[in-house]
């Protein structure tokens, strides 16, 4: 499959998708979203035209639903710029040239166009993570008193600088972190402290290596839309209303806990206090539905990161009411800042 965007005008964008489906049988067909909105659906070497009047961070998710399959990737659209994407066969975008697009556009058997609504942006303010064209902002966690720090890799993208704060409670003094590794598909970044000497606490929680049941209470700790709202951590609970994910993904849960921009990268935490996912998405449009990462793939991406060994968390909070784990557990929750390349 093919994926890129070519200018209508000045003012607009649009991302062409075009289906190369192979092996899987010229009937298939797969659905395209451009964020939480369907955008169309198409089948082998069909193109959908995508007229986008938004700029800012599109996630494009392909799901072909006789198999269970749902990959997202990431762009950040400029008005009046071509992007250009290859989806491979296992349905994840790459980014190509205009070259190879147009070599391959004169298979193209018909056109499906769709267009922005622009009362109802597909990007809302511009960025998932922050109004305005300014620094952008998310959330992660401390995972290893070595300084390693999880979040979303939709947080990091595309970014020249990443920098953390909030480290200790002192929101004045930005430090620098380096990229450890991504897992693109499930939208998760591991990230080090570039300061070696810098003294942690012991984290009082752990990753939980089990699936939460639905209607289980779940809370978040994050720092939703800090220009507006400020740098003081933001409580919000809920339940687990269900544990599959956007359009019945199976990595990700549903809750209930109201998330804002900025949240993207907070940890998500059962009763006791331990990670059960890492929120990375809300429905637009819904009250009260967001996603999260489950633990177990935050689990298994971490077990495949070169020269990284998880410590041992212990979870030390359980017996505590909810204030009191609040007070500790925001210890080890920062503020991610980026400016864009």
């Amino acid at each position: 499959m093919l994926l890129s965007a070519a200018t209508f005008s000045q003012t607009a964008s649009s991302i062409n998708i075009s289906a190369k489906i192979g092996s899987l049988g010229s009937s298939a067909i797969v659905n395209v979203f451009l964020n939480e909105e369907l955008a169309g659906k198409i089948g082998e070497l069909e193109h959908l035209q995508c007229k986008l009047y938004s700029k800012g961070r599109i996630t494009i998710t392909v799901t072909y639903p006789e198999s269970y399959i749902r990959r997202s990737s990431v762009v950040d659209v400029e008005k009046g710029k071509n992007y250009y994407f290859m989806i491979n066969s296992s349905y994840t975008a790459y980014e190509t040239n205009e070259e190879s697009w147009n070599a391959t556009s004169a298979a193209f058997k018909r056109v499906i166009k769709f267009e922005e609504n622009q009362g109802d942006m597909i990007v809302k303010g511009g960025n998932p993570d922050e109004d305005g064209d300014g620094p952008k902002q998310g959330t992660g966690f401390l995972i290893s008193k070595k300084g390693y720090v999880l979040t979303n890799y939709h947080v990091i993208s595309n970014t020249k600088t990443i920098q953390v704060k909030g480290v200790g409670g002192d929101f004045s003094t930005l430090y620098g972190v380096d990229v450890v590794a991504v897992d693109v598909n499930n939208d998760l970044a591991l990230l080090k402290f570039k300061n070696p000497n810098i003294l942690f606490d012991e984290i009082p929680f752990s990753i939980s290596k089990t699936s939460s049941g639905q209607g289980s209470k779940a809370f978040v700790l994050g720092y939703p839309l800090a220009s507006a709202m400020g740098e003081e951590i933001k409580l919000t609970d809920g339940l687990i209303s269900a544990k599959s994910g956007f359009k019945g993904g199976l990595s990700n849960y549903q809750f209930s806990a109201p998330v804002q921009p900025g949240n993207s990268g907070s940890p998500l935490f059962n009763e006791s206090g331990d990670v059960i996912g890492i929120a990375s998405s809300k429905l637009r449009g819904a009250e009260s539905a967001g996603y999260a990462i489950k633990s177990q793939y935050i689990n298994t991406f971490l077990n495949l990161v070169e020269n990284f060994s998880l410590p041992s968390l212990i979870n030390t909070i359980k017996p505590l009411a909810l204030n009191d784990k609040v007070s500790k557990l925001k210890n080890f929750i920062y503020i991610i800042k980026t400016e864009g390349e």
